[in-house]
């Protein structure tokens, strides 16, 4: 556990630079500026508050962030050679797995929830509220933990992650039902459309244990995967 927690904060250290909290904080503020005018707009209610949390946190806000943040989280490192500074102390490859997991977790959580938050605040109710952070939650844990794993398969991750939010999830996903339950963004829309109970938000959206579920399976299998990953990987 202390070598866990000693390189979660090494990696914490170098992946929250201020230039990235800086442009991902101000991207989280034009939520907060939509939900103003929205607050504010003649006939808007709580409902068009929920589709606003839906279309611009789960399916935009939180995918990017995790995007930017977890592929840097060991994709930095490796792209710097500073791997092998892990690589070479005396602990096994899920630890190093975990730290990183850890690390983008910790950045990201706090950097997408406070916007989110305050966009269901102030467009929505203390329902909104609640079931916001909660989808929110379990979408930043599930894109962080996959985005973090394609930080060390590509040196190209921010290009094929931008593909797979904007391409797959944006697109694709809405045309198919079988692609749909290979979005991320489907489960989170799925736990705020169950927790408002708002209809439209996702056509057919899957139970609250269902996405439970698969957030819990994500990161397992993320977990795996990055182990693997370490283990079988050649690093200078």
């Amino acid at each position: 556990m202390k070598s866990i927690l000693s390189m979660t904060r090494q990696m914490v250290r170098s992946v929250a630079t201020r230039g990235r909290l800086v442009a991902l904080s101000a991207l989280g503020l034009i939520g907060v500026f939509l939900a103003g005018v929205l607050r504010w707009s003649e006939g808007a209610s709580a409902i068009d508050g929920a589709f606003l949390i839906d279309r611009f946190a789960l399916t935009f806000y939180i995918p990017l962030t995790a995007l930017v943040i977890a592929t840097s989280t060991l994709g930095a490192h490796l792209e710097d050679s500073t791997l092998a500074y892990f690589w070479l102390r005396p602990i096994r490859r899920i630890e190093i797995a975990i730290s990183g997991l850890l690390a983008s977790w910790l950045v990201l959580l706090p950097l997408v929830m406070v916007p989110v938050a305050v966009i269901a605040a102030i467009a929505g109710t203390g329902t909104t509220v609640t079931a916001a952070v909660t989808a929110g939650v379990l979408s930043a844990l599930a894109y962080g933990a996959v985005f973090t794993v394609l930080g060390l398969l590509t040196r190209r991750a921010l290009v094929w992650g931008l593909v797979y939010v904007m391409l797959w999830e944006g697109v694709v996903a809405g045309l198919s039902r079988g692609a749909g339950r290979l979005a991320l963004s489907s489960y989170s829309s799925s736990m705020l459309s169950r927790l408002t109970d708002v209809k439209g938000i996702i056509a057919e959206p899957s139970t609250l244990a269902t996405c439970v579920a698969v957030a819990v399976g994500v990161v397992v299998v993320a977990v795996g995967a990055t182990t693997f990953r370490l283990e079988t990987m050649d690093v200078d």
